[in-house]
């Protein structure tokens, strides 16, 4: 018999806390988030894995998270930043005036979650950084 993996939202210091959003609801993955945020210990990051949609032209839950992300999380403070993974591999992003802050964020996690290295690239994964 096998075993089947679990979807567990699993918490490393390495990555940080990954959470799968794969199935989710807009609305899901924004509590599922929000639950994350107010539980975490600053400074702490969490992978937010949403897919990169069925399309090919990047899926409505990725938008619903970024969008989140931008607009309510840093706006009122709870994160620090974030990173969208498949921009860490673009070099217009990584000078781009009004994103670079998030970039260099996203450099200083490197040093205590060497981990957030292995997503550069992937368009279907959000960093939030707390």
């Amino acid at each position: 018999m096998t075993k089947r993996r679990s979807r567990k939202n699993v918490s490393s210091r390495r990555t940080g806390r990954v959470l799968d959003l794969h199935g989710d609801t807009a609305r899901q993955a924004r509590a599922k988030i929000l639950n994350a945020v107010e539980t975490a210990q600053p400074p702490e990051a969490i992978l937010c894995i949403h897919g990169y949609g069925s399309s090919g032209q990047g899926g409505g839950l990725g938008q619903a998270i970024r969008k989140f992300a931008h607009d309510r999380l840093l706006q009122n403070g709870s994160i620090r930043g974030y990173v969208y993974c498949e921009d860490l591999t673009n070099p217009t992003e990584m000078d781009n005036p009004y994103y670079k802050p998030n970039i260099d964020l996203y450099h200083e996690y490197l040093e205590t979650h060497p981990g957030l290295a292995n997503y550069a690239g992937n368009d279907g994964v959000t960093i939030l950084m707390l």
